[in-house]
């Protein structure tokens, strides 16, 4: 889990007091925890999901590639970036998932923020 910076910096930290998450071996190529990562940044770094990410790169692909330079190519443009708001609709930090079918990343990220009993945006799968 990623929250926003406060005091008017950019970035991106660790969520205090975050629940420890299991990772099971991963059989296949690539890296899903660096995936992940990845997704949940861009989604906070942009206030959008990865899939926005991804609709931006459609349309404006150079957009995109000046995003990755900015970030040393952090952001991951795929689904399965979530943002996290509170209850107020405040954002306060970011999910991501990776190592399945993004339409699959984007709902396991979905439900685990709704788990948390926090908003995920999108609410809903939108593949």
């Amino acid at each position: 889990l990623l929250q926003s910076c406060k005091g008017g910096q950019g970035g991106a930290a660790p969520v205090p007091g975050a629940p420890k998450m299991n990772f099971q071996a991963y059989q296949g190529g690539g890296n899903p925890l660096g995936f992940g990562f990845g997704k949940a940044y861009g989604a906070l770094m942009m206030n959008r999901s990865s899939r926005g990410i991804g609709r931006i790169a459609e349309v404006a692909p150079s957009f995109i590639t000046s995003l990755m330079a900015a970030t040393d190519g952090k952001v991951i443009p795929t689904p399965g970036g979530v943002l996290i708001k509170d209850q107020t609709g405040l954002i306060i930090g970011a999910v991501g998932s990776s190592g399945d079918e993004a339409d699959a990343d984007e709902a396991v990220a979905v439900e685990a923020v709704k788990e948390a009993g926090l908003v995920p945006e999108p609410e809903n799968v939108t593949g």
